[in-house]
């Protein structure tokens, strides 16, 4: 069965810690832990690579910080790049991810 976590924007428009909550239904008392480490090694290697003059666009940093996370505390999820260009932004309703 697949599961997809997804979020979007720094830290200046959302709480990037409220991704903690539904990571505790995939890893229970970890979840805390996994979303500020994720978060920690999305910017730490978002500033390397800017330093590096290496630039990769912020989503692949993300995926990178989950893969590590997943490796280092021992979980197993996968990051799911989607693509918001076909959403229908003119209505109301959010953006809506398959969680399962």
């Amino acid at each position: 069965m697949n599961k997809v976590l997804g979020f979007d924007v720094y830290g200046t428009l959302i709480d990037t810690g409220a991704i903690a909550q539904p990571l505790y239904e995939l890893m229970g008392d970890l979840a805390p832990l996994f979303a500020a480490r994720w978060r920690e090694k999305q910017l730490e290697y978002s500033f390397r690579r800017g330093l590096m003059q290496n630039y990769v666009d912020f989503s692949r940093c993300t995926e990178q910080a989950l893969d590590y996370c997943c490796e280092s505390m021992g979980q197993a999820l996968k990051c799911v790049v989607v693509d918001t260009a076909a959403y229908d932004w003119e209505g109301d309703r959010p953006l809506q991810l398959p969680f399962s």
